[in-house]
């Protein structure tokens, strides 16, 4: 427990986390500041990295981890670019979809999007997953990106509704709700 209170740099609460340390073993302050010297001393533990200095951490959407995981199984095995079922794709970012359309010619991509490719280039060298397991995979991957989207269109009418509710307007109404009803078929 020393080091981490040794690196506190305010000093006031430096102390009171040596009073506490000092209560909870039934210690003497005086014992645990001198062995906090001790630490100091000793500068065991190196300095922590200012978090500036970290590379910002993006988090991704289970849409973007399943889009990346299809294209890393397309990168490592391209011949089954034939087996994606032409209705999912719509459902895909765009980034996704100019990747698919042009997956064979791959000059034509932007600076960002080749080091994109890349990156998962990278994640197919090294996954192991037997070959006949990444069709199933493959289409897996886009039907739970279909169906997120889905789910994505249905809240957006949800809203609408809602507003339409408000503002009392029946024929907004009978009208969003249909296309609700039609959009929710598509989840079954």
């Amino acid at each position: 427990m020393l080091p981490p209170i040794k690196r506190i740099p305010n000093k006031i609460e430096q102390s009171f986390w040596v009073q506490k340390l000092a209560k909870e073993i039934g210690a003497r302050e005086k014992d645990v500041e001198e062995e906090l010297e001790k630490v100091r001393l000793e500068a065991s533990e190196p300095e922590p990295v200012p978090e500036t200095s970290l590379p910002p951490v993006i988090q991704k959407s289970r849409k973007d981890l399943l889009e990346e995981r299809m294209l890393t199984l397309l990168l490592k095995s391209p011949q089954f670019l034939s087996c994606l079922d032409q209705k999912f794709v719509p459902s895909c970012s765009e980034k996704v979809r100019q990747i698919l359309e042009n997956f064979q010619d791959q000059k034509n991509f932007s600076g960002e999007i080749t080091e994109f490719i890349n990156c998962l280039a990278l994640k197919a060298e090294i996954e192991e997953i037997e070959e006949k397991d990444i069709v199933p995979e493959i289409q897996f991957c886009l039907k739970e990106i279909q169906l997120i989207e889905t789910r994505n269109k249905l809240g957006g009418i949800s809203k609408e509704l809602k507003k339409a509710e408000q503002e009392q307007n029946p024929e907004q109404i009978t009208k969003l709700t249909q296309e609700f009803n039609q959009k929710a078929k598509e989840i079954i």
